[in-house]
C-alpha cells in the first residue's frame, strides 16, 4: 500500500514539474497544449478511479490524486487564464473536487475566476448541479449575473443566460426567467441554446400547471382528425410515449 502512494505521489511530482515548467511563458492557445492538459486530465481521473479501492481513505482523503490533480489544474489556470489549455485546467480541477466529495471547496473556488474568463462556459455548469442539489439557488444567481455583466463571448453569455432562467424558474421568478431565456435567444437565434430557451418559454407561457391546454389538430394512427376544440366538455388524457 505504501508502495503504491509513494508511485502516485512520484508520478503527481513529475507532473507538477510539467505543469510549473511553463509558468513564466505566455501560452498559446494551440491544440498541443490543450492536448497535453486533456492528457493530464484523462490521467488524473483514471488514477481518482483507481484509488477508491487501492487507497486508504479511498479517492476523498486528503491525499488523494484527485484533490492533489485538483490543486495541480487549478494552478496551471492560475498561471494562464483564458487560454483553452487553462479552461480545460479549471473546470477539471473544479469538477475533480467534485467527485472527490468536496462540493463547497468547488465553488469556493470559481468565486477567484474572473467573470470575464471564457471558462465560465462550463464552470457555470458545475455550479448549476452544486445548487440544484441543495435546492438553494441565491449565490447561484448572483454569480451568473455577474459573469453576464462581464462575459463578452456569445457562447458565455447565452450558456450562463440559459442557467441563469433555469434558476429564477426555480424561484418561480418568471418574468426574470422568460427575459432571460429571450436574451439567449437575441444573442444567438440559430443555436442550441437559443432551441433550448424557446421551449423553456413556451412552457413557462403555455404548460404551467393550470393553464388552457394549448390548441392542437392532427391525425390520429388511423387517420382521423382529431382536435383539442372537438373534445371541449369530455375528459381527456394524454399520454406521452416516445421509442429510440
Amino acid at each position: 500500500m505504501r508502495l503504491a502512494s509513494r508511485n502516485i505521489a512520484t508520478r503527481l511530482a513529475l507532473l507538477a514539474a510539467f505543469a510549473f515548467s511553463v509558468v513564466s511563458q505566455e501560452i498559446p492557445g494551440n491544440d498541443d497544449e490543450v492536448k497535453r492538459i486533456s492528457n493530464l486530465v484523462d490521467q488524473a481521473w483514471k488514477e481518482v478511479k483507481t484509488a477508491k479501492g487501492t487507497t486508504p481513505g479511498g479517492a476523498s482523503s486528503d491525499d488523494s490524486p484527485g484533490r492533489k490533480y485538483s490543486d495541480i489544474l487549478w494552478q496551471y489556470h492560475s498561471n494562464h487564464p483564458r487560454t483553452p489549455a487553462g479552461s480545460r485546467a479549471v473546470v477539471a480541477a473544479l469538477n475533480l473536487l467534485v467527485e472527490v466529495g468536496d462540493s463547497d471547496r468547488a465553488v469556493a473556488m470559481s468565486e477567484q475566476i474572473q467573470p470575464d474568463d471564457p471558462a465560465w462556459d462550463r464552470v457555470i455548469q458545475i455550479l448549476w448541479r452544486e445548487s440544484e442539489r441543495k435546492s438553494d439557488y441565491a449565490q447561484f444567481i448572483e454569480r451568473a449575473e455577474a459573469v453576464l455583466q462581464a462575459a463578452s463571448e456569445r457562447n458565455v453569455r447565452t450558456r450562463v443566460g440559459i442557467f441563469l432562467g433555469q434558476a429564477y424558474w426555480k424561484q418561480n421568478r418568471l418574468d426574470l426567467a422568460r427575459a432571460a431565456f429571450r436574451q439567449v435567444v437575441h444573442e444567438a437565434p440559430q443555436s442550441e441554446d437559443a432551441e433550448w430557451a424557446k421551449g423553456n418559454i413556451y412552457e413557462i407561457t403555455s404548460l404551467n400547471p393550470g393553464q388552457p391546454s394549448p390548441p392542437f389538430d392532427t391525425k390520429t394512427i388511423d387517420g382521423d382528425r382529431i382536435s383539442l376544440p372537438g373534445l371541449r366538455g369530455r375528459i381527456v388524457l394524454l399520454k406521452f410515449w416516445a421509442s429510440w
